[in-house]
């Protein structure tokens, strides 16, 4: 059996931090000397930063390559955990960065370690990482990664670029990249010019709800109104573009099915990998057990904030409302943690969240009851635990489809878990009737299907009568 894979890249990859964890890539960082001030290439260096430096010393930053010690380093330390490396490099025409990195596979091991030169310089990079992620989660062994790779290479801003957009949904384009770039963007910016206090961080996370939303549904509203006015046939295509988008149905089903191939071949490692592209807890000490768990809570969960919440709003306000919600959820999902570093800058948007879900949530976990019976589950099991269970999350709005799902599957979900590092003791959900098993996966996605459906029929229903 092959050894498994980690996709590595210097940090020019242009790939946001939060595109870098789902596809699980690592970065080494280049050094960035501007002014008398030299440092890593960590992502916090932001174009304002970089305007900033410009204008106080009159020179433009300058980047250093990676050096082959600083290689060794990095290699050595993936090999020692068991990995094989597809190392992705800056075009060797612009940097030594990519030669470097070939001494240090030499001096360590050669056959381990496939160095990409990417021949392109930022985005084009950063597509081939991401199709090298793919590639690797296929399960094709490094040596034939780095190969496709280098077939791809040449391409990788024409054709590639089409392949990666519409071979597999789950490389769109997407608007939310774009929004979590801006809620970085703004956190960083408001973090530096606010007092680093309570009251400072709570003003900033309030204005990144204030400014997200409104900019989205301003944005979205106008592109909108500006391709009816063409055509009415570009206003309705870009509609059902970005309603297509504002839906995680079938991605959702996709990585949740990933989890369940893993989990069926025995393969823990991989499926732990493979659920931790789709949750935010640790997942590096789950059991198999525990992966199927979070996989069936986030296909619960997500079925209300992914599916059914977004498909309400377009119901109401088409796209921009859509996208909107999709806004508050991304904020949500960035900020609103209550650990050290987001206890008050997330406390707004994840408000704002909870409101924003709170009747779709409820309208979802009905619409569960309803898929369980219709889907041969346990439809009075649903209810029960739903109406026991629907508040045993700190969130007022998680339990509810988690609940319903729960209680229709006849198993007992959430409990303490890790976020990191940190432990989180959880309420449980549910009643351990059987224990839980890599099927249940396909069990709630089908319920989650079903539940959309139902959602879709009674709301073109309802707008058909008024």
């Amino acid at each position: 059996m092959p050894r498994p894979v980690c996709i590595t890249y210097d940090s020019t990859c242009d790939l946001t931090p939060a595109l870098l964890e789902r596809f699980q890539i690592r970065t080494v960082p280049l050094t960035i000397q501007t002014g008398e001030r030299i440092f890593p290439d960590d992502g916090h260096y932001t174009s304002e930063d970089l305007y900033a430096d410009f204008h106080r010393d009159g020179t433009l930053p300058k980047t250093a390559a990676v050096s082959p010690e600083q290689f060794k380093e990095f290699f050595g330390a993936i090999l020692a955990e068991g990995f094989d490396i597809v190392h992705i490099d800056i075009s060797a025409d612009l940097s030594g960065t990519c030669q470097n990195a070939l001494i240090a596979a030499a001096e360590l091991e050669a056959g381990r370690i496939h160095v990409v030169d990417s021949r392109q310089l930022s985005t084009g990079g950063g597509l081939l990482a991401l199709q090298g992620a793919k590639l690797r989660d296929e399960g094709m062994a490094a040596g034939d990664i780095a190969d496709e790779l280098r077939r791809l290479a040449p391409h990788s801003d024409t054709s590639f670029v089409l392949d990666t957009l519409f071979g597999d949904p789950a490389w769109l384009p997407h608007p939310v990249v774009l929004m979590g770039r801006c809620i970085t963007a703004l956190e960083n910016h408001l973090r530096t010019a606010l007092p680093k206090t309570p009251r400072g961080e709570l003003v900033g996370g309030g204005v990144v709800a204030a400014v997200l939303p409104l900019g989205t549904l301003a944005v979205t509203g106008l592109a909108c109104h500006l391709a009816a006015a063409l055509h009415p046939a570009l206003g309705l295509a870009l509609q059902m573009f970005w309603c297509a988008q504002a839906l995680a149905a079938k991605g959702l089903v996709q990585e949740s099915r990933n989890v369940y191939r893993e989990l069926v071949k025995g393969d823990l490692p991989a499926a732990r990998r493979a659920v931790a592209r789709i949750v935010g807890r640790d997942t590096q000490a789950l059991t198999a057990e525990g992966v199927t768990k979070a996989a069936v809570e986030t296909v619960a969960e997500n079925a209300s904030d992914g599916v059914i919440a977004p498909l309400l709003y377009m119901l109401i306000g088409g796209a921009p409302l859509a996208l909107t919600y999709k806004a508050i959820n991304t904020m949500d999902s960035m900020l609103g943690y209550k650990n050290e570093k987001y206890l008050y800058f997330g406390r707004i948007p994840a408000k704002l969240d909870d409101a924003a879900n709170y009747l779709p949530s409820r309208l979802a976990a009905l619409l569960w009851v309803a898929a369980a019976a219709f889907t041969h589950n346990d439809a009075k099991g649903a209810w029960k635990i739903w109406r026991r269970d629907r508040r045993n999350h700190a969130s007022p709005n998680s339990a509810q489809t988690e609940s319903a799902c729960a209680g229709a599957l006849g198993v007992q979900l959430a409990g303490p878990a890790y976020y990191f590092g940190e432990y989180y003791a959880k309420p449980t959900i549910g009643d351990p009737l059987r224990p839980i098993e890599p099927e249940d996966i396909l069990r709630a996605n089908r319920m989650m299907y079903v539940a959309s459906a139902f959602a879709l029929a009674w709301g073109v229903a309802i707008r058909a009568i008024l």
